[in-house]
């Protein structure tokens, strides 16, 4: 059943796309990057230049930018909806590089070729309410579940093993995911199956119903995701 699925959204959207995602950028890239803009809680846009940014454990706290006249703005992540950053090709460059999961040429240019970089608010995964930006790695399959790259220190990956058709580095072990604006969930790869199924995608039964008696694997998340996406966005 699970071809016939695939086979659907074939026909329904006309191809489908190698399912990665996107890999992450380093913070001091934001320094190079062509141009950026911030969304505010207010749908304000406000374009600019990035100037200066604040982490804390990895997390994007804050976010600075001077617009063409010449003013400088701080914004706190409990302030803005999103910061988009149009990254330059040095920077997709090294990211394609050290990507998850690009196995193919195709995958491969969509990354040299990425226009945007985003970082979404997202309540942190904590008793407190906090809030911080972090950067989403599922952009344009992202309706109800948005994948955040995990930036903790901690955070660990597999080791990468470059091969003929490979060009990806290691599997990240982790990511923050928000289900429609909910506060965000740490998904882990040793607990992703009972935790995804049960949760994550329990409120699609044609997904569970085709995916449920396969070997649900960490590295066909993106592809659970943006399968998800194109079934269970009603």
């Amino acid at each position: 059943m699970k071809k016939i699925i695939i086979v659907f959204l074939v026909l329904y959207s006309g191809s489908i796309k190698a399912q990665y995602f996107m890999p992450e950028i380093a913070s001091e890239d934001m320094f190079i990057s062509k141009e950026v803009y911030v969304v505010t809680n207010n749908n304000d846009t406000i374009r600019g230049k990035h100037v200066g940014s604040s982490f804390t454990m990895g997390l994007l706290k804050s976010f600075n930018l001077k617009t063409s006249d010449g003013t400088k703005m701080k914004f706190k992540a409990a302030d803005v909806k999103t910061v988009a950053i149009k990254p330059n090709k040095i920077t997709n460059i090294e990211g394609s590089f050290t990507a998850v999961g690009l196995k193919n040429l195709e995958a491969f240019n969509d990354v040299i070729n990425r226009e945007w970089i985003f970082y979404d608010q997202a309540q942190q995964p904590t008793k407190k309410e906090k809030y911080a930006l972090m950067q989403l790695v599922n952009p344009g399959f992202d309706s109800k579940i948005k994948v955040y790259h995990n930036p903790s220190p901690n955070a660990k990956k597999t080791r990468g093993i470059p091969g003929l058709g490979g060009f990806g580095g290691g599997d990240d072990k982790s990511y923050l995911v928000v289900y429609e604006g909910e506060k965000s969930k740490l998904y882990k790869k040793g607990k992703y199956k009972k935790e995804a199924i049960n949760d994550l995608y329990k409120n699609c039964p044609v997904f569970i119903e085709n995916y449920e008696g396969d070997k649900f694997k960490w590295k066909n998340f993106a592809e659970h995701v943006y399968v998800y996406d194109q079934l269970c966005n009603e």
